[in-house]
């Protein structure tokens, strides 16, 4: 999935995934990636939506949500999904806050204490 994703080639990223019987997050990332880099949200979000359902979540699954909300420019987005990492039982690293204090920061520190 990721090497089709990784040469733009979506559709067939899509199908090596739906063929795959057993998908775990890390199948689950590789296509949640391609679509992020494509800033197609909506189908992220509704992958997304299916990974958590299959519990097939991790750490990485909600980085990549976080920074593609961010390269939008949509702080406040990124910042929900620590709180959603949380309420899933998925501890947020440092990487995950570094992230979203940067953003904030980059906006004159605007509501910077919602992040701590």
């Amino acid at each position: 999935v990721k090497s089709y994703a990784s040469d733009h080639c979506l559709d067939s990223a899509q199908r090596v995934f739906e063929t795959c019987p057993e998908k775990d997050a890390c199948l689950y990332n590789s296509l949640l990636s391609a679509y992020t880099d494509r800033q197609d949200m909506a189908s992220a979000e509704k992958l997304l939506s299916h990974a958590s359902a299959a519990c097939a979540v991790d750490v990485a699954t909600y980085k990549t949500m976080i920074k593609a909300y961010l390269r939008l420019g949509d702080a406040r987005r990124a910042r929900a999904f620590v709180q959603t990492m949380r309420f899933v039982g998925v501890a947020p690293d440092y990487e995950s806050f570094h992230e979203l204090l940067e953003a904030f920061a980059g906006n004159g520190g605007a509501a910077m204490w919602e992040v701590v």
